[in-house]
């Protein structure tokens, strides 16, 4: 978050300033990814001395999120949006991004089925990242995916929005798991696999098809056809 996320808010901001429309979608993308990863420090970490710190740091990523994300002029975005932009292929990679968040329901079943919390709930009174992922991520990224498919304005942010949101997350993934092997917590080859594994590759995909969308993005409307 401090090494790459910071200062691509910094960019984004100073893109938004000029008026840049890649700028907004962009800033949006990195303000979502701070709301997330406020949102799991809030809800999710245990009480601390930074506890009202995490509050402030929520509360200001989610304003600053819809400030952002209502600034951009959907009424007026198709005529921005160029006519080759491979808008099906991005709105097949929704679908397949939305889904890979359950497997965090692998474990949550596995447990509902013998009858207690899951093992790696740990000290925890519950799964703030299932809620996030499962409860709010996938049903946000089939939402993309369909309005994508149905040339929606809306569908072109909210799919940007997540593009960025999953590359970003994608090096916090990394980044938690080399913390946590320096700290003597070894992951297995199935939680490698199932958990680590999975977000890296769509994080990967993720940055080739935000560079692609935001290439189709003009601040000039599109010429008119004929």
């Amino acid at each position: 978050m401090l090494f790459a996320c910071v200062p691509l808010l910094v960019v984004a901001i100073l893109l938004y300033r000029r008026g840049s429309l890649r700028g907004g979608f962009l800033l949006t993308g990195v303000l979502v990814c701070f709301l997330y990863n406020a949102a799991s420090l809030a809800l999710g970490a245990a009480y601390n001395d930074l506890f009202l710190l995490y509050v402030v740091y929520f509360s200001a990523s989610l304003y600053a999120f819809v400030l952002a994300f209502t600034s951009i002029d959907l009424e007026a975005l198709p005529a921005h949006v160029a006519p080759r932009l491979p808008r099906r292929g991005i709105a097949v990679f929704m679908f397949i991004a939305g889904l890979s968040p359950c497997v965090w329901l692998i474990e949550s079943v596995a447990a509902l089925v013998q009858g207690q919390a899951p093992q790696n709930l740990a000290s925890y009174t519950t799964s703030v990242t299932t809620v996030l992922d499962v409860g709010i991520i996938t049903p946000a990224a089939f939402l993309a995916g369909l309005l994508l498919f149905r040339r929606r304005p809306l569908g072109y942010l909210l799919a940007t929005t997540l593009l960025i949101l999953l590359t970003l997350i994608g090096l916090v993934v990394v980044g938690q798991t080399v913390m946590q092997t320096l700290n003597g917590i070894a992951l297995s080859t199935g939680e490698v696999v199932a958990y680590v594994a999975p977000f890296v590759l769509l994080s990967l995909i993720a940055v080739w098809l935000t560079v692609i969308l935001l290439r189709n993005l003009s601040h000039a409307p599109k010429a008119p056809e004929g």
